[in-house]
This record gives C-alpha cells, structure tokens and sequence, in this order.
C-alpha cells in the first residue's frame, strides 16, 4: 500500500485553487494583478477522518481493500467557489 496523502493534498489544492481562480474572475480573462491588487487568499483544508496528516490512505480505500472513497471534510472553503474539484492520479 503507498502513502498516497502527498499526491492527493497536491492535486486538491490545484484544483481548488483553478477553480477558485475561474469563478473569481467570473469565467472571463482579466488583467494581470498589479501590485496595488491584493493576492488571492485561502486558508481552506481537506482532511479525512479515516487517517491522519502524513499517514497511508487505509487499505480499505484503495483498490486493494474496498475501492471506495474516504470520508473527506473540507473547511473554510472560499465562499466565492461555486464548485471543488478532487482528483486522485495513482501513478
């Protein structure tokens, strides 16, 4: 079983922030920020009752186990996010 909680953090936090970055700019291209424009900031988190920070996904979770998905809490999702996207790419 591989420790799989790296790749998944990383690809949720890519898809949160494309899609938060899409509907903040309404679906339609911008200007580059300036420096008088303040940064996008989020302080969201993905994390899963069934295993902890820098733990194995549960065999239970994969395709060894019972290929389901893990239970997933997300908080301080951007309240200007109109969707969340989580891939998972086991390589």
């Amino acid at each position: 079983m591989r420790n799989l909680l790296f790749p998944i953090f990383i690809l949720i936090i890519i898809g949160v922030v494309g899609v938060f970055l899409f509907s903040a700019r309404g679906g339609k291209q911008q200007p580059a920020p300036t420096k008088l424009q303040p940064k996008l900031k989020t302080n969201m988190q993905i994390a899963s009752p069934a295993f902890q920070n820098n733990q194995s996904v549960p065999e239970k979770y994969t395709c060894d186990g019972d290929n389901v998905s893990p239970p997933l809490v997300f908080s301080e999702v951007p309240k200007e996010a109109k969707a969340l996207v989580l891939i998972n790419d086991e390589a």
